[in-house]
């Protein structure tokens, strides 16, 4: 059987240990950087909750991650939502220099007080540490 690839849209627990999860949803996945995934994180896994209710409001922190962590760390899929144009404006950062929405390059950074974040790709280890951290 083939695994199933992380899709935009799906909603995961990612175990952290202790009883913790964390509820992430994911706005964006491209195919222009391999593998990468963005996930917002809402918080902790709440038992009682669905998990669209989970994931309304505000994220907490967006992260950058890649495909491979969800096997290694035992993301369970709760839920799959159709993606929104908030997701794309969520995906706008700074990748070397210059300003992408998505898989699109818009050029250059325009000044350089830029507030865009950039995008830092976190591997399984420090992603755990970092949510561990975000909703403990």
């Amino acid at each position: 059987m083939k695994k199933r690839r992380i899709a935009e849209g799906d909603i995961y627990s990612v175990p952290l240990g202790d009883g913790l999860a964390a509820v992430c949803r994911v706005p964006f996945c491209s195919t222009y950087f391999k593998d990468l995934v963005q996930l917002s994180v809402f918080g902790k896994a709440v038992p009682d909750k669905s998990p669209l209710e989970q994931c309304a409001g505000v994220p907490i922190l967006q992260i950058f991650t890649g495909q491979d962590c969800a096997p290694s760390m035992g993301w369970t899929l709760l839920a799959s939502t159709p993606t929104t144009l908030e997701d794309e404006r969520t995906s706008k950062r700074i990748v070397a220099g210059e300003v992408w929405i998505g898989d699109t390059p818009l050029g250059p950074v325009g000044s350089p007080d830029e507030t865009l974040p950039k995008m830092l790709v976190y591997g399984c280890a420090l992603l755990r540490k970092t949510l561990i951290r975000t909703v403990a």
